[in-house]
């Protein structure tokens, strides 16, 4: 584990965000365990025990986010951002205009 930043979230805490996160949005589309179950091809159970422990494989984390339209956000999670570098970009020196030569 990278220890050069300070943890905000345990792994628990993680898992459980994201179970409960794909929870809220099957309830929005009026989706059942069962019903998701069946269009994702994640068994009853698994689903289950994944909505109440954040416990799942990512195949079947995949699986989940297709049918509920995350498939784009999961895919691009780890995606690396450029971030501009404020304090290089507050103390950058000002530019100056050339002179212009004269024949």
């Amino acid at each position: 584990m990278n220890t050069e930043f300070p943890v905000l979230f345990t792994e628990k805490e993680i898992l459980l965000k994201i179970a409960k996160d794909i929870k809220a949005i099957r309830v929005k589309m009026n989706l059942t365990q069962m019903e998701l179950s069946n269009r994702s091809g994640v068994s009853h159970g698994t689903l289950k025990k994944f909505e109440q422990s954040g416990q799942i494989s990512l195949k079947n984390l995949v699986k989940l986010a297709f049918v509920l339209n995350k498939n784009d956000e999961l895919a691009s999670i780890f995606e690396t951002k450029i971030i501009p570098d404020l304090f290089m970009l507050e103390n950058k020196p000002e530019r100056k205009r050339a002179r212009h030569k004269g024949n």
